[in-house]
């Protein structure tokens, strides 16, 4: 596993609530950009007042809105349900179709703390028209397997709803019906409610046993304390678990649930227009409360103080150094954000190549470096980048890392740098657009859930790659100096150190100590071929011919 792998893995695995009527596993669509990827997805756009950004370089086309992909009909019916439908061909005769509610455990009241999560549960438990037995019933009709076919997770900030089912006219109305059920008319009896509290205790119980949960608690309460977010773990606590009532549950549920709030998304073998049809005469009708609570828009301050993560812990799977760069989300609307998104990666692309050359010069005790994000909620963002490293190496391999990200800052990229960063990206973009023609209707549908709740860019695969072709095209090193440089000295760094006990992890005063050190410390500008491969093993001393066949 890359470094990067670290914290994407242990956030997804525990920070949304992924479950069905089973207590299965589920999956959590991309909701940011991490690495190299160039399908950017981010958060929420920066609220006008928030000086985070630094300054950074514009062009002529930056305020140019990015293009949508014509083939998806996107709008919003009068209540203020919002919809996304697609016709799409893979893999044929199926139809995925979602329910995003944009209201999450932060929106919880402290008498509700898991309720969100909680409620999704009780969304299997059964409906007004559907009860428990006959949902069940409904759904296995579909041929639908619960986890693949039927799921549902609750995030900080959304709890999304997933159906996939055949295409026949019949099956796709009753899965719609379904959904509409999920929205207006969850029975949330107290019987099922107390039937259900036993599952979430062990889901609780199986969470907050293991490394995972203490990984996560550890940078949740660095990146978020003192914010909304803080004390809303999706999941909730044991003791709020154990009394949450149905009365509880039912006002979350009429306080958020509403047709403001939501988004359908339907994607596959269909007729799009009369899909739009189908989901206006059905929710359409639906109706918001008179005396609804505004729905707040959260924000997170950039972080004015280095925190520090010490972690040893039995369980550690790895032994990591990573940094992330909190900060404001950004937009992705105009030519001028996804060129700072391309920008941005760009440069922390940079800062790897420089590790992975340092190691195989100096070796050090680190490897495997990669970019890195705790992207928890969409009120923040924290790009960085990790290295793997051996026990007893970890004050070693933070001092280099620390010392390549002051490096970078102070002395920004070298052209050779970049054009070999930007070949990545590019061939990223290439193979992008090779693959667009097999996109599947469930990675198309969670893509149209981001853009709702989020942003992303939905552009049709050909704009999409001209577009980034042509900004990355453009890059220079000027331009990627400004913008990850703005990354990173707009904000202050959360430095995790984590590995199995015996690894001699530092503890925060030590990793304080190092950053302070290597701020201070003389740092050399890159030598010359910087970050380019290097022999691996010396080559073999040629031998002498011993006898000759003719």
């Amino acid at each position: 596993m890359r470094a990067r792998g670290l914290a994407v893995v242990l956030a997804v695995a525990v920070l949304a609530g992924a479950c069905t009527s089973d207590d299965g596993n589920g999956s959590e669509p991309t909701a940011t950009t991490t690495g190299a990827s160039t399908d950017v997805v981010d958060g929420a756009p920066t609220p006008d007042d928030d000086d985070s950004t630094g300054a950074v370089p514009s062009f002529p086309d930056d305020d140019d809105p990015l293009p949508v992909d014509e083939a998806v009909l996107i709008g919003q019916l009068d209540n203020g349900v919002r919809y996304y439908v697609r016709a799409n061909d893979r893999p044929g005769e199926r139809v995925s179709a979602r329910l995003a509610i944009d209201a999450g455990s932060t929106l919880e009241a402290d008498d509700q703390l898991g309720a969100a999560h909680y409620l999704e549960h009780m969304m299997f438990n059964g409906t007004e028209s559907l009860p428990e037995n006959e949902l069940v019933r409904v759904l296995e009709r579909f041929g639908a397997e619960f986890g693949p076919d039927v799921n549902a997770f609750t995030s900080f900030d959304e709890t999304v709803y997933s159906l996939t089912v055949p295409n026949d006219d019949e099956t796709i109305g009753t899965a719609l019906d379904v959904l509409v059920e999920w929205a207006s008319a969850a029975t949330i009896a107290e019987q099922e409610v107390e039937n259900e509290r036993g599952v979430i205790v062990e889901e609780w119980r199986l969470r907050d046993q293991g490394y995972v949960a203490r990984y996560l608690d550890a940078v949740v309460d660095r990146l978020l304390g003192g914010t909304a977010y803080a004390d809303r773990l999706p999941i909730g606590t044991i003791d709020s678990i154990r009394t949450l009532t149905a009365e509880e549950l039912r006002r979350f549920y009429e306080d958020w649930y509403r047709p403001d709030l939501m988004t359908v998304v339907v994607v596959g073998d269909i007729d799009p227009p009369a899909m739009v049809a189908e989901i206006e005469e059905r929710f359409g009708p639906l109706q918001n409360p008179t005396d609804g609570p505004v729905r707040p828009v959260l924000t997170v301050p950039v972080p004015s103080e280095p925190t520090f993560v010490s972690l040893p812990d039995a369980e550690a799977p790895l032994t990591v150094i990573e940094l992330n760069y909190p900060s404001s989300p950004l937009p992705l609307a105009t030519v001028g954000d996804l060129r700072r998104a391309l920008a941005e990666q760009a440069g922390f692309l940079v800062l790897v190549e420089r590790l992975e050359a340092r190691a195989r010069s100096e070796g050090g005790g680190f490897f495997d470096a990669g970019p890195a994000a705790n992207e928890l909620g969409r009120a923040q963002r924290a790009p960085g980048v990790g290295v793997l490293a051996e026990g007893g190496t970890l004050d070693v391999a933070a001092e280099a890392l620390l010392t390549e990200v002051e490096r970078l800052v102070r002395f920004g990229v070298t052209d050779d740098e970049l054009d070999r960063a930007v070949l990545q990206l590019l061939a990223d973009v290439d193979q992008d657009l090779l693959e667009s023609g097999t996109r599947q209707d469930d990675a198309l549908a969670d893509l149209y859930v981001g853009h709702a709740l989020d942003v992303a860019l939905i552009a049709a695969p050909e704009d999409s790659h001209a577009i980034r072709t042509r900004i990355l095209d453009e890059l220079d090193a000027d331009t990627v100096d400004a913008f990850v440089t703005s990354a990173i000295t707009t904000t202050e760094p959360l430095v995790i150190a984590s590995g199995p006990l015996g690894a001699e992890v530092p503890d925060e005063d030590e990793l304080a100590a190092i950053l302070e050190r290597v701020r201070e410390a003389d740092v050399e500008p890159p030598s010359a071929g910087a970050g380019t491969a290097t022999e691996l093993v010396a080559p073999p001393v040629p031998g002498e011919i011993a006898e000759r066949f003719v």
